[in-house]
């Protein structure tokens, strides 16, 4: 995936390169920047990872301690 319009329904991440057809609604590429977003929930992205960025909760890392013991032999 790539530049395109991008809309979140549940836990999938919808895409549509070109154009996005609705009950009274139709998106299209070439006029992307003309629209007001989002649009019934479509949005357009340059990327996908922009498109996550904005749509997808970001990951949680848990950071934990590690001791690193360097052991040196016993003469």
């Amino acid at each position: 995936m790539t530049a395109g319009f991008y809309r979140k329904e549940n836990d999938a991440l919808l895409y549509a390169p070109n154009i996005v057809e609705g009950d009274g609604y139709v998106l299209i590429a070439q006029d992307k920047d003309t629209y007001e977003y989002p649009i019934y929930g479509w949005t357009w992205f340059d990327s996908e990872e922009e498109a996550k960025s904005l749509f997808l909760p970001p990951s949680q890392v848990i950071e934990e301690d590690i001791v690193v013991e360097e052991r040196i032999p016993e003469e």
